[in-house]
C-alpha cells in the first residue's frame, strides 16, 4: 500500500522542484485516498486534510518542543506543552508557526534547559 500523503506530493521531485510529468513524459497523478477514505489531490488537498485534523496542532507543538529541547518531551514537560498549545490557539488570531515557536521558547522546560557540558551546573 502506498502512502497517500506522499502520493499527493508526487508533483514535487527529490529536490522540491515542481513538475507535471515524469522524465518519460507520463503525466503525474497526484490524487490519493487516505486509509479513512478521504480523497485528496496535490499540495493544496494535502494541506486541507492535515489542517482539518484536530490532532495536527498538538502534534506540531510537541514535535517543535522536542526539537527545541533536543530530547523527547517528558511527563513533567506536559503541563507546559499543554499551556503553550492553549496560548497559541487563544486570542482569536489564526494560529501561525511564528507564534507557536514564540510560545514554546517561553516555556520553563525550554528556558531552563541545561546545555551539554555546562560548567558548574549552571543553565
Amino acid at each position: 500500500m502506498f502512502d497517500p500523503y506522499g502520493l499527493a506530493l508526487e508533483k514535487y521531485d527529490a529536490i522540491g522542484q515542481y513538475r507535471t510529468t515524469y522524465l518519460d513524459g507520463t503525466l503525474i497523478d497526484a490524487s490519493a485516498t487516505t486509509e479513512t477514505g478521504i480523497e485528496l489531490e496535490g499540495l493544496e488537498g494535502l494541506a486541507n486534510v492535515v489542517a482539518g485534523d484536530p490532532q495536527f496542532g498538538a502534534c506540531l507543538a510537541e514535535k517543535l518542543l522536542t526539537y527545541g529541547l533536543g530530547r523527547p518531551v517528558t511527563v513533567s514537560d506536559q503541563p507546559y506543552l499543554e499551556q503553550a498549545q492553549r496560548d497559541w490557539l487563544a486570542g482569536g488570531d489564526s494560529p501561525s508557526i511564528h507564534r507557536l515557536i514564540n510560545t514554546l521558547v517561553l516555556t520553563e522546560p525550554f528556558r531552563l534547559r541545561r546545555g551539554e557540558g555546562s560548567m558548574g551546573g549552571q543553565p
